[in-house]
């Protein structure tokens, strides 16, 4: 189980490396980015360029935006009744 675990780190960090590389070599010049990635609870967020700190907020606003509606909709659909049809 410890080497699935760490299989799964160690491929994760290489995807996040290789993004990040390639946002950074395919900059020519004044080109800005930010990312939010969510892995489980924990936000991995990052920008590059002159406008990648405001980029990077936008992108978390916009994540926690949606993470509010999803949280809210599954509260809706818990709280919601269950119509059970009786077989004849």
């Amino acid at each position: 189980m410890r080497l699935f675990m760490a299989l799964i780190g160690v491929g994760l960090i290489m995807i996040i490396a290789g993004f990040i590389l390639m946002a950074l070599s395919a900059t020519p010049g004044n080109v800005s980015g930010g990312f939010v990635i969510l892995i489980g609870p924990i936000p991995i967020i990052g920008g590059f360029g002159p406008y990648g700190g405001l980029l990077s907020t936008v992108a978390l606003i916009a994540t926690i935006i949606i993470v509010l509606i999803y949280i809210f909709y599954m509260v809706y659909l818990s709280r919601r009744p269950v119509m059970v049809k009786e077989e004849a």
